[in-house]
């Protein structure tokens, strides 16, 4: 008789893993929403914020996900560090 069981070793660890994954994901927009209210932000602009978060994130995840498969992960970690260098030095 076959083990067809769903929930096996590795199917629960990598449901644990994107849980951890997503949820981080999904934990900065409740955050950076009180975070800008706490700076002394009105409502509306901390809802305009949160939105223009997700708005960016929209467009820009399928272009980074197709670059990312077919560019080393080391080489777009080390542009996109050396960009932050040169943002931050400005």
């Amino acid at each position: 008789m076959e083990n067809n069981r769903v929930f096996t070793h590795d199917s629960v660890l990598i449901l644990i893993a994107s849980f951890c994954y997503m949820s981080t994901v999904m934990m900065i927009n409740p955050l950076i929403v009180g975070f800008a209210t706490s700076i002394g932000a009105s409502a509306l602009v901390a809802g305009l914020l949160a939105a223009m978060m997700n708005l960016t994130s929209l467009i820009v995840r399928p272009f980074a996900g197709r670059i990312s498969d077919q560019v080393s992960k080391y080489r777009l970690a080390s542009i996109g560090s050396m960009q932050l260098e040169l943002i931050a030095t400005f």
